[in-house]
């Protein structure tokens, strides 16, 4: 690792920006605004802008210029049958990389990954203890995303606390991922409260792994046990998490549908959702994070995915177990929805679908992964 040779002005002002990008991206849910998911996506923008200018980290300069660029012309292919929403996708993924290449560059992770998750899961348990919140309620908060996109949120804000602390090399706190795990509970989203109840399992499996093991065969067994004589507790969690769905879910009828679709051009230039009567019947959403990236990107698409498996498979090589388990969480999650990869909430889990290029700013160092990463010595702002 080296030390700085640049100047880094402007560097603790410029939080505003992520924080202010985040909020634009909150608000747009709410008010079903482009203008405010455009604002979101220009303020994170100019972040990246920032850290290309600024920071020494040339290995996530390369990578994220070069899946920009790679993915553009497919964006612009895509551009018209999509109502130019395609050509969003890069720029939310260029927003994403800045805002957390600079909460992690310049240890402000507390102030743009940890503040926002603790004000987000605190005005979401504000909402259910004292306004008594369920899942109809928050269905109506999200205007066009629904009670699932508010949980996808919570889900990866839980990532971006995750990833500050681990990145600052201090423990997550148990009770705040269980905070975060009971308040998925009401808003009845099956694949959050699995996302969440696997990042609380996986954390204190690392930290107490006897105790974990015991409590979680425990609590299995006693719940198999208790389901198995009681009806009406089956009934009470089909009702109460939609659970009832099981693995039976229109996803797998637009999946089926999709690679049904694909023949070589589409290969190369995406599936029309248009062309897929599942996805017309559920609004134009595929539900799948996955599908949409690659009817927007076409094959550039596969770019990102050979990036992220090989992220896994730095974070399998360095140990980095509670990591791999966070990116494992974020592609099931992934998979379920289309909030996530690539959106305006990127940020709080980006840093472990592009691990190698950001793994210099962990806690050991570049040595984890045999040094092939290579930046500047983080410096804390203030």
């Amino acid at each position: 690792m080296t030390g700085h040779s640049k100047s880094t002005p402007l560097a603790a002002p410029l939080a505003v920006l992520p924080l202010a990008s985040i909020l634009s991206a909150l608000s747009s849910f709410y008010y079903a605004s482009t203008a405010l998911r455009l604002l979101a996506v220009a303020l994170g923008l100019l972040v990246y802008l920032y850290m290309l200018i600024f920071s020494e980290n040339a290995p996530l300069k390369g990578i994220s210029v070069l899946l920009a660029l790679a993915s553009f012309p497919f964006a612009a292919i895509a551009a018209t049958r999509t109502e130019l929403r395609a050509l969003l996708v890069p720029f939310c993924f260029l927003s994403a990389v800045g805002s957390s290449w600079y909460a992690l560059e310049f240890r402000a992770t507390r102030l743009v990954f940890e503040l926002p998750f603790f004000a987000y899961l605190s005005f979401s348990l504000y909402l259910i203890l004292a306004k008594n919140y369920g899942a109809a309620e928050f269905d109506n908060f999200f205007g066009g995303i629904g009670r699932n996109g508010f949980s996808a949120i919570l889900v990866a804000m839980t990532a971006g606390y995750l990833i500050s602390r681990l990145s600052l090399g201090k423990e997550p706190s148990l009770v705040v991922l269980a905070a975060a795990l009971l308040a998925s509970v009401p808003m009845f989203g099956r694949s959050s409260i699995a996302s969440l109840a696997a990042l609380f399992v996986a954390c204190a499996l690392l930290r107490r792994p006897k105790w974990t093991l015991l409590i979680v065969a425990g609590l299995a067994i006693l719940s198999i046990a208790y389901l198995w004589v009681a009806a009406e507790a089956i009934d009470l969690l089909q009702r109460s998490t939609n659970f009832k769905e099981g693995l039976i879910s229109d996803r797998w009828q637009m999946l089926g549908q999709y690679i049904d679709a694909l023949t070589p051009y589409t290969l190369l230039t995406g599936v029309d959702m248009r062309d897929l009567p599942a996805v017309v019947e559920n609004d134009g959403s595929p539900d799948m994070a996955f599908l949409r990236l690659h009817s927007f990107l076409g094959v550039s698409s596969f770019f990102f995915f050979v990036v992220i498996s090989y992220s896994a498979l730095k974070l399998l090589r360095s140990r980095q177990l509670l990591l791999l388990a966070l990116l494992i969480t974020v592609l099931f999650r992934s998979f379920t929805d289309v909030i996530l990869m690539f959106g305006t909430v990127d940020l709080f889990f980006l840093p472990v679908l592009l691990f190698p290029f950001y793994a210099c700013y962990w806690k050991p160092s570049a040595a984890a992964v045999d040094n092939e990463a290579h930046c500047q010595q983080p410096v804390a702002l203030g």
